[in-house]
């Protein structure tokens, strides 16, 4: 049985830890649904949207870095909030 070229494998797993390397940066549907948070669509949820989905004041605050009482789209994905469900459209 003949062995595979070794290039040929280095080159697979390169191809892998790059595909692995940029998963990240390309997966944004680990980030929390902004616009399921944000009911008004005026790009901040206030405590009033973020309970609204479940969230609990503490973490609010905690999640609010600039302490400007609402939450930008970047301290909620900072945040590592599990994404929050769809909104409901009747």
């Amino acid at each position: 049985m003949k062995s595979s070229h070794p290039h040929v494998l280095k080159l697979a797993l390169v191809a892998m830890l790059g595909a692995f390397t940029c998963a990240p940066a390309m997966a944004t549907e680990d980030r929390p649904n902004f616009k399921a948070y944000d009911s008004n669509g005026d790009n901040a949820v206030s405590l009033a949207e973020f309970k609204a989905q479940g969230g609990q004041e503490e973490a609010f605050r905690s999640i609010d870095s600039d302490g400007n009482s609402s939450l930008s789209s970047d301290e909620l994905g900072k945040a590592g909030m599990p994404k929050a469900p769809e909104a409901k459209r009747y």
